[in-house]
C-alpha cells in the first residue's frame, strides 16, 4: 500500500507505460465513442473560444485536439514525455498548440504567465484529496482575473469499485491496474469520484462569488461530469 506522497509518482509511471495504449483503451479511436462525447466537447469549445488556455495533464491530447481550433493558443503540459509524443501526432491548427513537460504540482514556473483559461481532463480523479486545495491555489495563480477554468472526469459505474480496490487513510479510492499486452507490472492509481458538492465546494474559494459563476453538469451518455467556473 502506497501513501499519498508516493501515489502521484506511481501514477506517473503508470501513464508513462500506458501512453501508446491510452486512446485505444478509452476507445477514443472509435468515432461512435467520440460522438458520445460531443456535448462535452461543444461546451469546452464555447468556454474556451478565443482564450489562451493552460492545459494540465493533457495526456495523449484527445481533449486538446478538439478544443484547440477555437482558442488563441494552448500550452498543453504533462509530466510524461511519452504521452506528449502521442499528443503531438494529432492534428492541430498551425502554431496554435505548444507542448511542454510539466508537473501539475509544480506550476510556479508558469505563475508569471497570465493565461485566461485553464483545463484538465481526467485529472481531478487522480488528485489526492489532501492536495486539491494546494493544486487549485497554484493553478489559479497562473491565471488572469476573470479567467475561465474547466475540469471533466468520469462518473462512477458498476466497474469503478473493482475487485482489489480500497480506500487509503485519507479517503482516496485506490484501484490496482495492469496494462494490456503482456506487461506483468501492476500499479496503484488514485481514482476518486467526487460529488457535485465536493467539486463546487473545492472551487468556491477561487471562483467569482457572483451567482452562476460555477456550473456543474453531467453527461450520462459518455459517463462524464463537467465543472466550469470563472475567477
Amino acid at each position: 500500500m502506497l501513501d499519498s506522497e508516493s501515489l502521484p509518482n506511481e501514477m506517473a509511471r503508470y501513464y508513462d507505460a500506458r501512453a501508446s495504449q491510452y486512446d485505444a483503451s478509452m476507445q477514443y479511436d472509435n468515432p461512435e465513442v467520440v460522438a458520445r462525447h460531443r456535448a462535452v466537447i461543444d461546451q469546452l469549445k464555447l468556454w474556451f473560444a478565443d482564450r489562451t488556455v493552460l492545459e494540465i495533464a493533457c495526456g495523449p491530447g484527445f481533449w486538446t485536439s478538439h478544443f484547440a481550433p477555437v482558442t488563441r493558443h494552448v500550452l498543453a503540459t504533462d509530466v510524461n514525455e511519452s504521452t506528449l509524443a502521442e499528443a503531438r501526432k494529432k492534428i492541430y491548427p498551425s502554431g496554435r498548440v505548444e507542448f511542454r513537460v510539466g508537473d501539475a504540482y509544480a506550476l510556479d514556473g508558469l505563475s508569471g504567465t497570465r493565461f485566461d483559461a485553464a483545463f484538465a481532463g481526467d485529472w481531478w480523479s487522480h488528485i489526492p484529496k489532501s492536495r486539491v486545495h494546494d493544486f487549485l491555489s497554484a493553478l489559479t495563480r497562473c491565471l488572469a482575473p476573470g479567467a475561465r477554468v474547466a475540469f471533466t472526469d468520469q462518473l462512477p459505474n458498476e466497474r469503478s469499485y473493482r475487485d482489489g480496490s480500497y480506500f487509503d487513510t485519507e479517503g482516496n479510492h485506490i484501484q490496482r491496474r495492469a496494462l494490456s499486452g503482456g506487461d506483468s507490472a501492476h500499479y496503484e492509481v488514485i481514482k476518486n469520484f467526487p460529488t457535485e458538492s465536493d467539486l463546487c465546494g473545492a472551487v468556491a474559494p477561487f471562483a467569482n462569488p457572483a451567482p452562476g459563476s460555477i456550473l456543474y453538469q453531467t453527461f450520462p451518455e459518455c459517463r462524464r461530469w463537467l465543472l466550469c467556473f470563472a475567477l
